[in-house]
């Protein structure tokens, strides 16, 4: 399972595709812009909306999170389904 690391994030690198072993885009989220709330299951959840992706295909997402003392290794792709608006 992928962790931030302990030390506060600074900036979430998103890598994102249609297949999870073609992520062929990435963009890169200071830490203001990622949205903060609290989950009646799992406690803090953090979101981020990718506007540039269809609604009715697949999304597979890599992270990486990145502070003063470098960066996290990528997490494995995680599958977004197709019009699953709870994810977005």
């Amino acid at each position: 399972t992928w962790q931030a690391p302990l030390k506060p994030v600074e900036l979430y690198h998103i890598r994102y595709g249609f297949s999870p072993t073609s992520l062929d885009k990435e963009v890169t989220v200071p830490i203001d812009r990622v949205e903060r709330f609290d989950h009646p299951a799992y406690g803090p959840v953090y979101r981020y909306r990718l506007l540039d992706v269809p609604s009715d295909r697949d999304l597979y997402v890599s992270l990486k999170a990145e502070n003063s003392l470098g960066s996290s290794e990528p997490s494995a792709p995680m599958k977004i389904a197709a019009n699953n608006t709870d994810a977005l």
